[in-house]
């Protein structure tokens, strides 16, 4: 039972960063260097074992672990809703939410205020921080990634019939 908790708390964390990161929650358009203490980075799964503020925390996923991803579409031609795929991962990949301080003694107006400060930031090393919703040159910068390209493809076969497909490439 313990271990389901934490499975599933770890499955809400993924998901809220998710959504912060997808509604572009306080955008930071430059990079932040930020060094937490090795006792506070922890790995996803172990986010149940939090003692105080979570954002005095690094929440790391490591290589092989998997990142679900919502992909929705909705454009003039085409719609996917609730699209689930999992990313899974090649290297280490840290989390940081930039938590208000205090919010739970807050009134729920200043709680309102506070929620709309919050920020995920992704990091490739846990030193150099980006935001999520800060654009992708800035992402770049953290992640180390020097160049990229995405990919759409088309494909016609009496076989399989039409299909698309998607590609994210990147170069370090």
């Amino acid at each position: 039972m313990i271990k389901s908790r934490k499975l599933h708390i770890a499955k809400g964390f993924l998901t809220a960063v998710a959504i912060v990161a997808l509604t572009g929650c306080a955008p930071l358009f430059s990079t932040v260097k930020h060094e937490f203490d090795i006792a506070h980075t922890i790995h996803y799964t172990k986010m149940a074992d939090i003692k105080g503020d979570i954002g005095d925390y690094t929440i790391y996923l490591d290589k092989a672990d998997t990142l679900p991803v919502t992909v929705n579409i909705d454009s003039e031609f085409a719609s996917a809703k609730d699209s689930k795929i999992n990313l899974v991962l090649k290297k280490r990949l840290y989390f940081w939410i930039d938590f208000p301080k205090g919010i739970e003694s807050m009134n729920e107006n200043e709680k309102q205020k506070a929620l709309k400060k919050v920020r995920v930031l992704v990091s490739g090393d846990a030193k150099t921080w980006a935001s999520t919703s800060g654009g992708i040159d800035v992402l770049k910068q953290a992640l180390g990634i020097k160049t990229g390209s995405l990919t759409i493809g088309a494909s016609i076969t009496k076989e399989s019939g039409i299909g698309l497909e998607v590609g994210v490439f990147t170069n370090r």
